[in-house]
Protein backbone atom coordinates (compact mmCIF):
# COMPACT_ATOMS: atom_id res chain seq x y z
CA UNK A 1 0.00 0.00 0.00
CA UNK A 2 1.07 3.31 -1.04
CA UNK A 3 1.14 6.59 0.89
CA UNK A 4 0.72 10.21 -0.06
CA UNK A 5 3.27 12.79 1.59
CA UNK A 6 0.07 14.70 1.57
CA UNK A 7 -1.68 12.08 3.78
CA UNK A 8 1.44 11.34 5.88
CA UNK A 9 2.80 14.73 6.81
CA UNK A 10 -0.07 15.82 9.33
CA UNK A 11 0.98 12.36 10.81
CA UNK A 12 4.56 13.35 10.98
CA UNK A 13 4.13 16.74 12.37
CA UNK A 14 2.02 15.30 14.83
CA UNK A 15 4.21 13.13 16.40
CA UNK A 16 6.80 15.84 16.25
CA UNK A 17 5.60 16.83 19.85
CA UNK A 18 5.97 13.89 21.55
CA UNK A 19 9.12 13.27 21.50
CA UNK A 20 11.08 14.85 24.44
CA UNK A 21 12.45 17.81 23.50
CA UNK A 22 16.72 17.51 22.90
CA UNK A 23 18.57 20.39 23.74
CA UNK A 24 19.85 22.99 20.98
CA UNK A 25 22.73 22.09 19.29
CA UNK A 26 25.70 24.51 19.32
CA UNK A 27 28.01 25.65 16.30
CA UNK A 28 31.17 27.17 16.93
CA UNK A 29 30.74 29.60 14.04
CA UNK A 30 34.02 30.63 14.21
CA UNK A 31 35.55 27.43 12.84
CA UNK A 32 33.17 27.77 9.88
CA UNK A 33 35.69 28.75 6.86
CA UNK A 34 34.54 30.61 4.13
CA UNK A 35 35.65 30.97 0.65
CA UNK A 36 35.70 34.08 -1.95
CA UNK A 37 35.45 33.41 -4.93
CA UNK A 38 38.84 33.21 -6.37
CA UNK A 39 39.82 36.50 -8.44
CA UNK A 40 39.52 36.21 -12.15
CA UNK A 41 42.99 36.82 -14.15
CA UNK A 42 42.57 39.38 -17.07
CA UNK A 43 44.70 40.31 -19.75
CA UNK A 44 44.24 44.03 -21.39
CA UNK A 45 43.70 44.17 -25.28
CA UNK A 46 43.99 47.58 -26.93
CA UNK A 47 42.64 47.67 -31.07
CA UNK A 48 44.82 47.75 -33.31
CA UNK A 49 43.54 51.28 -34.82
CA UNK A 50 43.63 52.11 -30.97
CA UNK A 51 40.26 53.59 -30.78
CA UNK A 52 39.13 50.84 -27.67
CA UNK A 53 41.01 48.79 -25.09
CA UNK A 54 39.30 46.51 -22.60
CA UNK A 55 40.40 43.58 -20.19
CA UNK A 56 38.91 39.65 -20.67
CA UNK A 57 39.38 36.62 -18.71
CA UNK A 58 42.81 35.36 -19.70
CA UNK A 59 41.78 31.73 -20.81
CA UNK A 60 39.36 33.45 -23.41
CA UNK A 61 40.19 33.98 -27.49
CA UNK A 62 40.40 37.36 -28.90
CA UNK A 63 40.42 38.10 -32.46
CA UNK A 64 39.82 40.87 -34.32
CA UNK A 65 38.70 40.61 -37.73
CA UNK A 66 38.69 43.50 -40.31
CA UNK A 67 36.63 44.25 -43.66
CA UNK A 68 34.99 46.81 -45.11
CA UNK A 69 34.68 49.60 -43.51
CA UNK A 70 34.56 48.31 -40.13
CA UNK A 71 36.16 46.02 -37.57
CA UNK A 72 34.65 42.95 -35.19
CA UNK A 73 36.07 41.96 -31.69
CA UNK A 74 35.22 38.20 -31.03
CA UNK A 75 35.65 37.54 -27.53
CA UNK A 76 34.89 33.67 -26.57
CA UNK A 77 34.95 31.77 -23.56
CA UNK A 78 36.32 28.25 -23.09
CA UNK A 79 32.81 27.30 -23.22
CA UNK A 80 31.59 29.17 -26.65
CA UNK A 81 30.12 31.81 -24.74
CA UNK A 82 30.88 35.02 -26.59
CA UNK A 83 30.95 38.72 -26.52
CA UNK A 84 31.25 40.48 -29.65
CA UNK A 85 31.90 44.35 -30.43
CA UNK A 86 31.80 45.79 -33.70
CA UNK A 87 33.22 49.01 -34.87
CA UNK A 88 31.73 50.84 -38.31
CA UNK A 89 32.77 54.19 -39.60
CA UNK A 90 30.29 56.31 -39.28
CA UNK A 91 30.61 57.08 -43.53
CA UNK A 92 29.72 55.97 -46.32
CA UNK A 93 32.45 54.75 -48.47
CA UNK A 94 32.22 58.21 -50.65
CA UNK A 95 32.89 60.02 -46.90
CA UNK A 96 29.48 60.83 -46.54
CA UNK A 97 28.27 61.36 -42.82
CA UNK A 98 25.51 58.86 -41.75
CA UNK A 99 23.23 59.78 -38.81
CA UNK A 100 22.82 57.21 -36.29
CA UNK A 101 19.52 56.31 -36.06
CA UNK A 102 19.43 55.68 -39.94
CA UNK A 103 23.10 53.50 -39.00
CA UNK A 104 20.84 51.30 -36.23
CA UNK A 105 17.68 51.47 -38.67
CA UNK A 106 19.28 49.77 -42.24
CA UNK A 107 21.63 47.78 -40.12
CA UNK A 108 19.47 46.22 -37.08
CA UNK A 109 16.60 44.15 -36.73
CA UNK A 110 15.45 43.91 -32.93
CA UNK A 111 13.68 46.20 -30.78
CA UNK A 112 13.88 50.11 -29.78
CA UNK A 113 16.43 50.33 -27.10
CA UNK A 114 14.32 50.17 -23.38
CA UNK A 115 16.90 51.25 -21.69
CA UNK A 116 20.62 52.80 -21.76
CA UNK A 117 23.55 52.43 -19.84
CA UNK A 118 26.78 53.86 -19.34
CA UNK A 119 29.55 52.03 -20.96
CA UNK A 120 33.66 53.30 -20.76
CA UNK A 121 32.66 56.87 -20.49
CA UNK A 122 29.41 57.09 -22.87
CA UNK A 123 25.70 56.32 -23.28
CA UNK A 124 24.53 53.54 -25.16
CA UNK A 125 21.23 52.29 -25.64
CA UNK A 126 20.36 48.98 -24.72
CA UNK A 127 18.16 46.15 -27.41
CA UNK A 128 17.13 43.05 -26.84
CA UNK A 129 16.94 40.58 -30.06
CA UNK A 130 14.18 38.80 -30.11
CA UNK A 131 13.99 35.04 -31.71
CA UNK A 132 11.61 32.65 -31.59
CA UNK A 133 9.35 34.92 -29.27
CA UNK A 134 11.95 34.81 -26.02
CA UNK A 135 14.94 37.87 -25.73
CA UNK A 136 18.06 35.81 -26.85
CA UNK A 137 21.00 39.16 -26.38
CA UNK A 138 21.29 42.12 -25.09
CA UNK A 139 22.53 44.74 -27.96
CA UNK A 140 24.62 48.04 -27.00
CA UNK A 141 24.72 50.59 -29.34
CA UNK A 142 26.38 53.73 -29.73
CA UNK A 143 28.08 56.93 -31.49
CA UNK A 144 31.60 57.18 -30.23
CA UNK A 145 34.27 59.75 -31.40
CA UNK A 146 37.54 58.63 -31.85
CA UNK A 147 41.07 60.70 -32.05
CA UNK A 148 39.98 61.67 -36.17
CA UNK A 149 36.68 60.30 -37.24
CA UNK A 150 33.51 59.38 -35.30
CA UNK A 151 32.73 55.40 -35.28
CA UNK A 152 29.46 53.38 -34.24
CA UNK A 153 29.55 50.56 -31.92
CA UNK A 154 27.33 47.91 -30.93
CA UNK A 155 28.27 44.76 -28.10
CA UNK A 156 26.68 41.55 -28.19
CA UNK A 157 26.61 40.01 -24.81
CA UNK A 158 24.38 37.43 -23.93
CA UNK A 159 21.27 37.85 -22.01
CA UNK A 160 22.49 35.65 -18.72
CA UNK A 161 25.53 38.05 -18.30
CA UNK A 162 27.67 36.56 -15.90
CA UNK A 163 30.60 37.79 -14.48
CA UNK A 164 33.33 37.69 -16.84
CA UNK A 165 31.23 39.57 -19.43
CA UNK A 166 30.78 42.32 -17.15
CA UNK A 167 34.75 42.54 -16.35
CA UNK A 168 34.47 43.09 -20.40
CA UNK A 169 31.88 45.35 -20.25
CA UNK A 170 32.95 47.27 -16.61
CA UNK A 171 37.17 47.97 -18.43
CA UNK A 172 35.97 48.97 -22.14
CA UNK A 173 38.02 52.12 -22.68
CA UNK A 174 37.51 54.64 -25.96
CA UNK A 175 40.59 56.23 -27.36
CA UNK A 176 42.87 54.93 -23.97
CA UNK A 177 46.08 57.18 -23.25
CA UNK A 178 49.20 55.95 -25.04
CA UNK A 179 50.31 55.19 -21.68
CA UNK A 180 47.07 52.55 -21.37
CA UNK A 181 47.86 51.31 -24.74
CA UNK A 182 51.56 50.90 -23.79
CA UNK A 183 50.57 48.17 -21.04
CA UNK A 184 48.15 46.16 -23.60
CA UNK A 185 48.24 43.69 -25.93
CA UNK A 186 47.23 44.61 -29.86
CA UNK A 187 44.26 42.64 -30.80
CA UNK A 188 45.13 40.26 -33.85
Amino acid sequence: MKFSPLILSPLILLGAGCAPSAPPSVVDVRSVETSAPAPISTTSYVMSNNLLMFSAPSDWSVVQRDGGDGSAIVIESPLGVSVVISVEIAETFEGESIAYQDWLASDFDFLDAGSTTDVGGYTFDVHAVVAEGQDTQRVLTSEIQGEDRRYFVDIWIPLDEKTEEQIILDSLEFNPSLEARSAAQVIR
